[in-house]
């Protein structure tokens, strides 16, 4: 009840005090009772302050009633009710002026020409932008292809009958790492396949290699490395793969260039940026899949970039 009493009397005062009317009133009266305010705060005696208040400022009940009551009302009526006329139309005029201001400068920008700083600024700028948005996609393009390279080959290698294979609802993607890995490396032990590794990739005139730049060593695992130059359209690129140890006759250094994939017997390739658009390049080493005639297996680690 008590609370209910004081936020009802809070808030009426609150009321009271935004009103405008009110606050016009305030600053009229002191404007025309300024000099009473001064009396009542000087330091001389309260006798001399009535006697000063009585015979000077209000000597008669009629200009204690002027200057008391009827001009800060008259005034604060003015300010309420004549002031918004004229201030409508100085505030109209205004803001023309400045929407007429922009429109100019906003034309005078379009026709100034940016400078070379700015041009070269602005190019860097969207190049990063391009980089940053082609090296998410390329990532998550990897992903997306090792997942479906792991679902493949869990397929190709299973010698378990559909009908007695045990089902699972869910099936995480370390599980199938973990088996590929296991029967990659069985192939190996039995001499049906050889494992590779990526150590190195020289791409123009720089270097990227195994453990700094190309974070996965495993079989059929993804890096994805940015390339520290930037090239251009009709720009041909040179590209170098070191492997850990020789292609064996029956491997091929399969490379997708983003537009076509080829299978190459050395470790030297060319790369041309046939177009504007930034493309994915991925170099893996494959040969043939031992239980699988006709199929291919990913024997090395996988390197993808954008170029």
């Amino acid at each position: 009840m008590i609370d209910d009493l004081s936020r009802s009397i809070r808030a009426n005062l609150y009321e009271r005090i935004t009103n405008p009317l009110l606050g016009a009133a305030a600053v009229a009266w002191v404007f025309w009772n300024y000099k009473l305010i001064l009396i009542l705060l000087s330091s001389i005696t309260p006798a001399e302050k009535i006697t000063f208040i009585e015979g000077v400022l209000y000597p008669s009940w009629y200009w204690s009633l002027l200057y008391l009551i009827a001009l800060p009302l008259i005034s604060s009526m003015v300010f309420l009710y004549a002031y918004p006329i004229p201030a409508k139309y100085v505030y109209r005029y205004t803001r023309t002026q400045l929407k007429e201001l922009k429109r100019i400068k906003l034309e005078v920008e379009d026709e100034t020409p940016a400078s070379q700083e700015e041009h070269i600024q602005l190019r860097r700028k969207v190049n990063e932008l391009e980089n940053r948005y082609y090296s998410d996609l390329t990532e998550r393009d990897s992903e997306i292809a090792r997942l479906q390279g792991l679902i493949a080959n869990q397929k190709q290698t299973s010698s378990t009958p559909s009908s007695v294979r045990p089902r699972k609802e869910t099936e995480s993607v370390v599980e199938n790492k973990i088996k590929l890995g296991e029967e990659l490396n069985k192939f190996a032990d039995e001499g049906k396949i050889s494992l590779k590794k990526i150590v190195k990739l020289t791409v123009g005139d720089k270097d990227y290699v195994l453990g700094s730049h190309i974070k996965k060593e495993g079989p059929g695992e993804v890096s994805v490395i940015k390339l520290e130059d930037s090239y251009k359209y009709e720009d041909e690129i040179s590209v170098q793969v070191e492997i850990s140890e020789p292609l064996e006759p029956n491997q091929v250094l399969w490379v997708f260039d983003g537009h076509s994939s080829r299978e190459l017997h050395g470790t030297d390739f060319q790369l041309k940026k046939a177009d504007f658009a930034m493309k994915n390049a991925r170099v893996e080493i494959r040969q043939p899949n031992p239980i699988k005639p006709g199929k291919h297996i990913v024997v090395s680690n996988i390197v993808q970039f954008a170029y």
